[in-house]
């Protein structure tokens, strides 16, 4: 997949798919409706649960998607339970696949697409981007810095993108990061792989929110 040609409309399986590779599954449970937005933003409506279960528990649906043979078909086959865009269910299985669509369409792992595009530019120390037994990264929580290089993202967009007016990251993308698309729940909603709060009067603000307690 050309990256520079996704669409945030495009089908994840189906007839010009962004996982090509994974065409049976394409046509049950309605799966061929799911596009690189519900990716986004968090809304496929499938059968997904990593909220309710320690990430100890093998049935956690991200540390079985971890353990599975083929971790992308293993979010891919989940069963569509829900009209997908309608409602938010935190997955790290979106992010696992907003990962591999990187990688393929730049050609590069993960850690070394983030290091060129992001990292470097940010003037990062050293870091490191986990990946479990079969090579694949631990896209939803692998990524290891220090709390300082942390923090650059923070600052990174509080300047719209940029470091000493150098563009890092195209604004508008920014803008779409912490522009709301669905409730998370009564205090929470969710842009782009972004929460949101609306604070400072009346002025959206995104946060990430990551394992043990790391924020933006």
């Amino acid at each position: 997949m050309n990256a520079k040609k996704a669409s945030r409309r495009q089908v994840l399986l189906g007839a010009g798919a962004a996982f090509p590779e994974y065409a049976d599954l394409a046509h049950t449970d309605g799966r061929d409706r799911l596009t690189i937005q519900h990716v986004l933003t968090m809304t496929m409506g499938t059968d997904w649960d990593e909220s309710s279960l320690l990430y100890s528990d093998p049935r956690n649906s991200e540390t079985a998607m971890d353990n599975a043979a083929d971790r992308y078909r293993y979010i891919l086959e989940r069963r569509v339970v829900d009209t997908p865009g309608a409602h938010w269910t935190y997955c790290g299985g979106t992010t696992a696949l907003l990962a591999r669509m990187i990688a393929k369409g730049s050609g590069r792992t993960l850690h070394e697409f983030a290091r060129e595009n992001l990292f470097d530019p940010l003037g990062m120390g050293p870091t490191e981007w986990a990946t479990g037994p079969d090579g694949e990264p631990f896209a939803a929580s692998g990524a290891r810095m220090s709390v300082r290089d942390l923090a650059s993202i923070g600052v990174m967009m509080l300047h719209g993108g940029k470091v000493d007016e150098r563009v890092v990251v195209p604004a508008d993308w920014l803008t779409r990061c912490i522009t709301p698309v669905i409730s998370a729940d009564e205090v929470r909603r969710y842009g782009y792989q972004w929460f949101v709060m609306d604070i400072a009067f009346g002025k959206p603000k995104g946060w990430a929110a990551g394992r043990f307690g790391r924020r933006i």
